[in-house]
C-alpha cells in the first residue's frame, strides 16, 4: 500500500504517525516531492510505479473531486470518501463512495479493478 498526498511532510508525518498499521504504507509521495497538485495525475503513476503495479490495477481512495478526476485520467478505479462532499456529488467521478474505510475488505478493492479495467463503475 502507499499513500499520494497534496500535504505538507509534516503533516503527513503526523497523520501517519497516529495510525496502528502505518507501517503497511511502502510508499509515501508528498507535496515535497515536487508533484503538482490536483488535477493533474503525477502523484498517482509515481506512487503506484515504485510498488510495481500499472496504474490499472490501484485504487485510489479520495473524498474531493479534483482528487478523483487525478486518479480516472490516470485510469485507476476510485473510492470517495464522503468526508467533504456528499455520496451524491461525488458518485459521478467515483466507482463507488462510502463514509468510511471501516469495513472495507480488500476483496472489495480487487472488485473496484476489475470493475473499472471492464469498463464499469458507479456503484454506491
Amino acid at each position: 500500500m502507499a499513500v499520494a498526498t497534496s500535504a505538507p511532510t509534516e503533516t503527513v508525518r503526523l497523520v501517519l504517525g497516529s495510525l496502528p498499521r502505518a507501517g503497511l504504507l511502502r510508499i509515501r509521495v508528498d507535496i515535497s516531492m515536487a508533484i503538482r497538485s490536483e488535477p493533474n495525475p503525477g502523484a498517482f503513476p509515481k506512487t503506484a510505479a515504485p510498488l510495481g503495479e500499472p496504474s490499472a490495477n490501484c485504487v485510489v481512495v479520495e473524498d474531493g473531486l479534483a482528487g478523483l478526476a487525478a486518479a480516472r485520467a490516470e485510469g485507476m478505479a476510485t473510492l470517495a470518501l464522503t468526508t467533504t462532499m456528499t455520496r451524491k456529488e461525488l458518485l459521478p467521478m467515483a466507482d463507488r463512495a462510502c463514509d468510511t474505510l471501516t469495513g472495507v475488505e480488500p476483496v472489495a478493492l480487487r472488485e473496484l479493478i476489475a470493475k473499472r479495467n471492464a469498463g464499469g463503475g458507479g456503484t454506491a
